[in-house]
């Protein structure tokens, strides 16, 4: 079973890394975008929801390791800088 263990937004709160550790005690990480749905012909439009970008990266030794991949990733896709 897999426990997020830090979500790291970026300034614009556009995107979002989920850091997660596994059962086995590794980390993996997955980048996300905030997205809404809209469905014209049913007049529908649900709430901004979490769309991974990216595939779950997995097998990372440590958090901080974790961490240091997944704010590399999120300034490739958003451009804002992290600390």
């Amino acid at each position: 079973m897999k426990q997020i263990v830090k979500e790291i937004m970026t300034p614009s709160k556009v995107y979002k890394a989920e850091i997660m550790k596994r059962s086995d005690g590794l980390f993996e990480y997955c980048i996300c975008t905030w997205t809404r749905e809209e469905v014209p012909e049913y007049a529908y439009m649900s709430e901004w929801y979490g769309d991974p970008l990216t595939k779950i990266l997995s097998l990372i030794d440590t958090e901080n390791h974790a961490i240091k991949l997944a704010l590399e990733d999120l300034y490739l896709y958003s451009g804002e800088k992290l600390e």
